[in-house]
């Protein structure tokens, strides 16, 4: 007897009349779509008290029931004897040419790629258990985005408080500084984002522009994405709760705050959060939190009440883990079963590896002249090795000056440092650059630093700028 047969079996013995309209087989469900005649409140409460009755009488550990509300339609989603696993190497690349941020989560019950745009989330939330893909799922999302976009394009925040999970991402030179592991470099992390956005709207009001896409297709300097992406929610709120001078330190202000700042504002000028947890508990999982994060994926989880912190309504406990996940999208009301790749821990460092190299072929492919086409991020890199390579002319020094004053000479400096893009370090960093440049060109100056810091070490002139910066920038380590 197939299972479609044993399905009106099971339900025709207890007084229900249901059809089979179709099937479908994934990677780890087959979808059963029914029709069942005189459907009422009475039938549907019927149906799911049978639901533990049906996985014994299958012999399946969970099968999922949700409505199909576009056809009137029930789908039991019922797990394969054999399940199939999806390879990360085998999934559909994407690439988005509009300004967005595409990634690949996975395929779905119907066998379709789910593509996943970021700024259109515009910031996600992941929860499952131990063990149910979440890391996993994170690991493709970063990867895709580092390899999809480049540096001029896309910015990372990494927050890494089991100082484990995103060590392999160290020297991606996508990331403003090295993953953070402390709780309190996350808070002042936070605070300086919060800046950099005001800062960022700032460029925008200036620009008559009302977000990112707008002021990049305006604009010949783009504005960067920026995501920010917290592996373990819980560990962090859980050191806050347990610091009793948490509160007198930082006036108050709560991370849990800080960051529906950021979801709140963050959105029309690029700036978007990806948090990850493995407690999906309400305490947190706050409602404040669920309202500015709209986009959210369920991995399995224990029990209903999980299930419903995370998706506000009942599923994610029916799902089989290793990467089964159902995801929840913004403005959609309905609810996308979907398989997510495996990656595993070798092929996870052959693909970073491939990021850095990919990074250095993009610099060494792009050097040219100072009036080739090239954006200003490249001149910047093309001076930069000319100087290294020439210390001792004049015009190179001056032209690398000069690049340093560009957005993307900025922007580079700042990579380069591991600092923040904000605005307090911005006025920092201008100040510090100027007072460089009048020492620089003065002439009895100029002799001197020929010979006490050009001859010293072919870094020793980008050093003399950052050794400027960096005094000011250790002035200003805490927030006023």
């Amino acid at each position: 007897m197939t299972t479609s047969e044993q399905i009106k079996t099971f339900y025709k013995n207890n007084k229900i009349d249901i059809e089979i309209i179709d099937n479908i087989k994934g990677l780890q469900v087959t979808t059963y779509k029914t029709i069942i005649k005189d459907l009422n409140d009475k039938t549907l409460n019927k149906i799911n008290k049978l639901l533990p009755a049906l996985c014994l009488y299958l012999k399946k550990d969970k099968i999922n029931i949700r409505q199909d509300n576009k056809v009137g339609a029930l789908l039991f989603e019922i797990p394969n004897d054999k399940r199939q696993f999806l390879n990360f190497n085998n999934l559909e690349k994407v690439k988005d040419t509009h300004g967005g941020l595409l990634v690949n989560l996975g395929i779905d019950t119907q066998n379709k790629n789910i593509i996943f745009d970021l700024c259109d989330a515009p910031h996600l939330l992941i929860a499952g258990t131990t063990g149910s893909g979440k890391s996993v799922l994170v690991n493709n999302i970063l990867t895709q985005l580092f390899y999809n976009y480049t540096p001029n394009e896309l910015e990372a925040i990494l927050i890494d408080i089991k100082k484990v999970e995103f060590s392999i991402y160290e020297d991606i030179p996508h990331l403003l500084k090295q993953p953070i592991t402390t709780y309190e470099e996350t808070k002042q992390t936070f605070y300086n984002i919060i800046d950099d956005i005001n800062a960022r709207y700032e460029i925008l009001k200036s620009n008559k522009s009302r977000n990112i896409k707008e002021y990049n297709n305006k604009s010949v300097e783009h504005l960067k994405y920026k995501i920010i992406v917290i592996d373990e929610l819980a560990e962090l709120l859980m050191i806050e709760n347990k610091s009793k001078i948490s509160k007198a330190i930082n006036g108050g202000d709560r991370l849990e705050d800080l960051i529906v700042r950021v979801a709140q504002i963050g959105r029309a000028c690029g700036v978007h959060l990806i948090l990850a947890t493995q407690r999906p508990s309400s305490d947190v999982i706050t409602g404040l939190l669920k309202a500015n994060i709209p986009s959210k994926i369920a991995l399995s989880v224990s029990n209903k009440i999980n299930s419903r912190v995370i998706l506000d309504e009942n599923g994610a406990e029916n799902l089989t883990g290793k990467g089964d996940a159902i995801l929840s999208l913004i403005g959609s009301g309905e609810l996308v079963r979907f398989q997510t790749p495996f990656i595993s821990d070798a092929e996870q460092l052959e693909h970073i590896q491939q990021i850095k190299n990919k990074y250095i072929n993009y610099i060494n492919n792009n050097i040219g002249s100072i009036d080739s086409p090239l954006n200003l991020y490249d001149i910047f890199i093309n001076l930069f090795i000319e100087t290294l390579k020439h210390p001792n002319n004049k015009k190179n020094i001056n032209d690398f000056i000069f690049t340093l004053e560009t957005q993307d000479g900025i922007n580079y400096i700042f990579n380069y440092l591991k600092i923040d893009n904000n605005f307090n370090n911005m006025i920092i960093y201008k100040n510090a650059l100027k007072d460089f440049k009048q020492a620089y060109e003065t002439k009895e100056q100029q002799e001197q630093e020929k010979k006490n810091i050009l001859g010293l070490h072919p870094l020793a002139f980008a050093s003399a700028v950052f050794i400027g910066i960096c005094e000011g920038l250790g002035k200003n380590k805490k927030r006023r």
